[in-house]
């Protein structure tokens, strides 16, 4: 049988360890994750130790981006003194004063100055959003709109990314079994060409296949989106219909699917259905959206219940919302997409946290406290490494 590694040896690893990654640093952080991944040791005792080093790291950065700096350096100082040396500044609350320092942490002038207009055109409560298809043009590029953004909602032919211009939206509050039951709606839909996004709890296989084929067929343009039975789906059925001007149907009023006449249902100026959710644009019913925005304003300050507002906050946040969509070229795009990503998730966490000074740069607090709680964690789960590798 092997004998266990003492505490001496494992320690003289991590510093070997340390040293590896010191040398493979870089201020391209993109680069140097790829240079982290490709890290081999032929002992074997490193390799162990090295590949549950990573694991912790990976952990911290997950949490918040940029924590991976303060925990080398936490670790650093750990492996020679025993104590984390990692200091935070004075923390500060994030702000649009900050915003671009923030960026300067994460990313390049090209990126960081894309993220950061996007931001500007959204606002900090809007929604910026990576469009997942390369841009036709020659730049990265930028698409604002402004509407309503529904999440908890998902296309019932898996849609990646689609813009739908004028459609008239149908909302019912049920679930369709069988074709005839929207076969009115679909043999109106075929004649008139009309194109049609339909709102509803939820359709049968049988259903859904038809509409698949004929949609891929370009025989029928009618896309099915569907809104789960849920908590935060209850009123979202009657807020799109808001949105969109028009009636929901709902066998509680007495209405029948098979007799929906699609012509009474309004068109909107666009919808985008991507993967997070659904974006109507419909400048018409601006004044009914404000409308139904400020009851759901007055039922908060009417509740005392929590779970309540968040609700009723929540449905707001969706009623009225800026959107700002990242379009990137095929050029150098796989490393853009993880920049931006970066870029994004460093000012939620600020936005969430605050932010703080370390070694020059602005950071989100919590990437430099996970950076270092991570790097505790590890250090003191080396004493029973030993006992575990034989």
């Amino acid at each position: 049988m092997d004998s266990l590694f003492s505490e001496p040896e494992i320690k003289k690893s991590l510093k070997n360890i340390i040293k590896s990654i010191e040398d493979v640093t870089t201020s391209d952080d993109v680069l140097f994750f790829q240079n982290l991944e490709n890290l081999k040791f032929s002992s074997r005792l490193e390799q162990v130790v090295y590949e549950i080093l990573i694991s912790y790291l990976f952990k911290a950065e997950t949490l918040s981006p940029g924590s991976f700096k303060p925990f080398l350096a936490a670790l650093n100082d750990l492996s020679k003194n025993n104590k984390s040396r990692v200091n935070i500044s004075t923390a500060s609350k994030f702000s649009q004063d900050s915003l671009k320092l923030l960026l300067s942490t994460f990313s390049k002038s090209h990126i960081q100055d894309l993220v950061f207009e996007a931001l500007q055109l959204s606002g900090f409560h809007g929604k910026v959003v990576l469009f997942e298809e390369s841009t036709s043009g020659e730049k990265d590029a930028l698409e604002y709109s402004s509407g309503s953004f529904f999440q908890d909602v998902f296309s019932g032919f898996n849609l990646p990314f689609v813009k739908v211009l004028n459609p008239r939206v149908i909302c019912i509050d049920g679930f369709i079994e069988s074709i005839s039951e929207i076969h009115r709606v679909l043999e109106d839909a075929s004649e008139s060409k009309e194109q049609i996004i339909l709102f509803v709890r939820g359709l049968s296989e049988d259903v859904l296949h038809t509409l698949k084929v004929n949609y891929d067929r370009g025989t029928l343009a009618v896309i099915p989106i569907i809104v789960k039975y849920e908590i935060h789906g209850i009123n979202l059925l009657n807020d799109v219909a808001v949105v969109s001007g028009s009636d929901l149907i709902s066998s509680l009023k007495g209405q029948l699917i098979n007799s929906i006449d699609i012509f009474s249902f309004s068109r909107v100026d666009s919808v985008d259905i991507t993967s997070t959710g659904v974006m109507i644009e419909n400048k018409k019913t601006k004044n009914q959206v404000d409308l139904q925005i400020r009851r759901l304003q007055e039922k908060i300050l009417e509740s005392d219940i929590s779970s309540v507002k968040e609700i009723l906050t929540r449905r707001i946040q969706s009623l009225g919302i800026n959107r700002t969509l990242i379009k990137l070229t095929d050029k150098d795009k796989k490393r853009k997409v993880l920049d931006v990503d970066r870029c994004l998730r460093a000012v939620k966490a600020a936005a969430n946290h605050g932010i703080a000074q370390w070694e020059g740069k602005i950071y989100p607090l919590s990437s430099i406290k996970c950076g270092d709680f991570y790097a505790n964690k590890f250090y003191k789960d080396l004493s029973s490494l030993g006992a575990v590798i034989v």
